[in-house]
């Protein structure tokens, strides 16, 4: 998935420090990646989507249309995209890119996330056209 594991920025003196909240590298048995792919990861380093937060009762509505049977993964609430955030996502096409005006440097990452995926909605109501 897209977890961000380390981002080593350097500070006022120059030196070089990892500035990402989570698991250390020696991280139990599987290494550095197994408590990111734990059921505990509290979502350290995680790319979150489609949402960022909790959406209340696993529901809401957009456009007058009430959409009421997302994911839900936290008590009756979504949190963070639902069941398979895009953290656990197998993503493609990484991309080390130069920011415009040499402000530094990035990744470019691409995911397609198909329309009503993570939802109980009905394949009938998950039109193609939106």
């Amino acid at each position: 998935g897209a977890t961000i594991v380390e981002l080593w920025v350097p500070d006022r003196q120059g030196d070089l420090d990892d500035v990402v909240l989570g698991f250390p590298a020696s991280g139990g048995g599987d290494g550095l990646v197994g408590g990111y792919l734990s059921e505990a990861n509290p979502y350290f380093g995680a790319v979150v989507g489609r949402v960022a937060n909790r959406i209340a009762g696993a529901a809401f509505t957009l456009g007058g249309e009430k959409y009421s049977k997302l994911a839900a993964n936290n008590g009756r609430n979504t949190l963070h995209g639902g069941t398979v955030g895009f953290n656990k996502r197998l993503w493609g096409n990484a991309t080390a890119v130069s920011l415009p005006g040499g402000a530094g440097a990035g990744v470019s990452l691409s995911l397609l996330s198909p329309w009503c995926e993570n939802t109980d909605i009905p394949a009938q109501k998950c039109r193609k056209d939106r």
